[in-house]
């Protein structure tokens, strides 16, 4: 089963090398370089194990190899088609090891960085790929017909859009047929993403993103002027609105119907003369979708993190910070009004942690911010301090009235049963004034219990 699996990646490498060779619009330059996403794709998820099958799928499009079955032996083109596959196998293996690597040292959350990693190890890998085939060519052959530069940017910038345009969808296709094998990537792309929407109205987006390009190309092909080519660094803001609105996968999938129409479009019109134009406008707005991908799960993991600061997450009611955010709120709000804050304290939580166990303490916690919260009053402040008590603010209400209520909460109490016997509580109550001339932070670090009422509940 293994075997087959590795044929067809062979295969399919072997034809997206023959597609490729539709988006050529000058010598070694193609619009955007398939195989190079696919080598990409193979070696994040396969790691070293991708080595034979791309260098071997690599050297069979070496037509000479196939001369050599049939005794034409060419030694020379035979070993320039071995330096050619050599080289882009290592480029590669060598970007997709940066990514893995990388990937292993980051946490399941971090999708921003894991994007950044991977283009990251896209521009690496296809950079390399580009220095050792452009150096190849340059020591191989008597007749080149670009300038070293010219040609290793143009090598780079094909390859590039092949591993932005190619690479996370092929990554998603070989994760499932080699699962066991891709585990750093498996956090990145079981993350939360966005949820898809309904596949029509995805359509009708991309129907856009196209419609847009479409009519660029065909402005470009109608005028007598280049620099209409220019208006497709446009494009990025519809695709953006796709990829912000939809799952990376659809976005993807999107990039990649665009860079085929772009193709398509270069091809029956006839606009190599703006090729490059176009080159780098499908580059940048590729970077800059993936980095936009990033913003939806950057907004949930600071609603994540303003949940997990402002709530308390033994109890579920309001943390510290979140009790001195509001109240500092009201104190603003009405600084010439008199508020009351009550501290109550579970004096023997120590004990029964030691007595009976962590897990009945905790216990004991959660069932008083249960009490609490089902009988303090509309518009009062309930929280768990940072250690074991709990803040109940008051509003407009003075500290004789605050007092006043202590025996009510302590009635409120519940009583905790373990074993068939019930667990003693001993609680204390501790009022302080609350006011405009003080801040909530600092009372509650110098607050001290000098008025308390106690207790065994």
């Amino acid at each position: 089963m293994a075997e087959i699996k590795y044929g067809a990646l062979i295969l399919f490498w072997v034809c997206g090398w023959h597609l490729a060779g539709l988006m050529e619009y000058a010598p070694y330059t193609s619009l955007w370089y398939l195989p190079g996403g696919l080598s990409m794709a193979a070696f994040i998820v396969l790691g070293s194990r991708a080595i034979a099958p791309i260098l071997i799928a690599s050297i069979l499009v070496n037509r000479d190899v196939f001369a050599l079955l049939e005794g034409q032996v060419d030694t020379a083109a035979i070993t320039v088609g071995l330096l050619f596959g050599l080289v882009h196998t290592c480029a590669y293996a060598i970007g997709g090891a940066f990514a893995r690597v990388s990937f292993s040292r980051l946490g399941s959350g971090e999708f921003p960085r894991r994007l950044i990693i991977m283009l990251v190890a896209f521009a690496l890998g296809s950079f390399l790929a580009a220095l050792g085939g452009m150096s190849t060519l340059l020591f191989t052959s008597s007749t080149v017909m670009v300038t070293a530069i010219e040609g290793l940017l143009a090598w780079w910038l094909g390859d590039m859009i092949g591993c932005l345009v190619i690479s996370p969808l092929a990554i998603a296709l070989f994760s499932r047929f080699w699962p066991q094998y891709n585990p750093p990537f498996q956090a990145f792309s079981r993350i939360d993403h966005q949820e898809r929407s309904h596949l029509l109205r995805f359509v009708a987006k991309v129907w856009l993103v196209v419609g847009f390009a479409a009519a660029v190309m065909l402005l470009n092909w109608l005028s007598t002027s280049a620099n209409v080519a220019y208006f497709m660094f446009f494009v990025g803001i519809p695709l953006t609105w796709v990829i912000y609105t939809e799952h990376p996968l659809r976005g993807a999938l999107a990039l990649l119907v665009l860079s085929l129409i772009m193709v398509a479009g270069i091809q029956l019109l006839e606009l190599h003369n703006e090729a490059v134009i176009y080159q780098f406008a499908l580059c940048l707005t590729a970077i800059n979708c993936y980095l936009a991908m990033a913003v939806p799960r950057l907004m949930q993991q600071n609603q994540l993190l303003s949940e997990v600061t402002m709530t308390d997450t033994l109890t579920g009611i309001s943390s510290q910070a979140y009790f001195v955010n509001v109240v500092s709120t009201l104190q603003q709000q009405q600084p010439n009004n008199q508020h009351s804050l009550l501290i109550l304290s579970i004096d023997n939580i120590a004990t029964i942690n030691a007595t009976y166990g962590r897990a009945l303490g905790d216990h004991v916690l959660i069932a008083i911010a249960n009490a609490l919260r089902q009988s303090i009053a509309k518009g009062t402040v309930l929280a768990r301090a940072d250690n074991e008590a709990f803040l109940i603010f008051l509003t407009n209400t003075d500290k004789t009235q605050a007092k006043a209520k202590i025996p009510w909460f302590k009635r409120s109490l519940p009583e905790i049963s373990h074993d068939g016997f019930v667990v003693p509580l001993r609680s204390s109550f501790s009022v302080h004034t609350v006011d405009s001339q003080q801040s909530i932070s600092q009372l509650l670090v110098t607050a001290s219990p000098t008025s308390k009422s106690h207790g065994t509940h």
